[in-house]
């Protein structure tokens, strides 16, 4: 059931974001392709951000574990002094 009403939330935003991009292009009287361009550059936002951020994390987490490793290797090779 939350599998189901989670793709019915994903159709409705994706159908909400197209409505927004067809208004905001009749709006500004740009030609009618410029739709798709709206549509499809918020939708490669959208993922940028998403790969961004998991990048982020990412390189975080690699940052931290290599800090904890090289710090136990000094404390191992110094004796425990």
């Amino acid at each position: 059931m939350r599998l189901l009403l989670q793709i019915l939330l994903v159709i409705v935003l994706l159908l909400l974001l197209g409505m927004v991009s067809w208004l905001f292009v009749l709006y500004m009287q740009w030609p009618a392709w410029g739709r798709f361009a709206i549509f499809f550059g918020m939708l490669g936002v959208y993922f940028g951000v998403k790969a961004i951020k998991r990048f982020w994390i990412i390189s975080r987490s690699k940052s931290k574990l290599l800090a904890t490793q090289s710090a136990a290797i000094k404390v191992k090779t110094s004796g425990g002094k």
